[in-house]
């Protein structure tokens, strides 16, 4: 039997704390290092993912020129089966590399991205 998709949603809050944004960023800035990471930490085949970013409406974030909107976005990811994951855990699990690249981000309605988290296909 064939392994059906699975998705992964990654919600931005859209007011990070600026001491943890230092550190770590946003969803949107770090989104290689994050796949890399669900993608081990759950042992999920990377061919069988769909990744989507979600901000929730927040008045005083603008992303993409949408004030106090929900956005939802498919973000495609470029996997490249010759790199591992690599976190240096003398630095604070710092990731030092991601097989994941080259992140592009198609917007979606909302309707749209219920679709996918109910079917789990684009």
């Amino acid at each position: 039997m064939p392994v059906a998709n699975i998705f992964v949603l990654f919600s931005e809050r859209g007011s990070v704390n600026r001491t943890y944004r230092q550190y770590s960023g946003s969803v949107t800035s770090c989104i290689g290092k994050i796949t890399g990471i669900v993608a081990k930490q759950y042992e999920l085949n990377p061919e069988k993912i769909i990744w989507i970013e979600h901000h929730l409406p927040n008045e005083r974030y603008r992303f993409r020129n949408h004030w106090g909107e929900e956005t939802f976005d498919l973000v495609e990811l470029r996997y490249d089966s010759t790199l591992k994951l690599l976190i240096n855990k003398k630095q604070d699990n710092k990731v030092l590399q991601t097989p994941f690249k080259d992140p592009k981000w198609k917007p979606l309605t909302p309707a749209k991205a219920l679709e996918i988290i109910l079917t789990g296909k684009l």
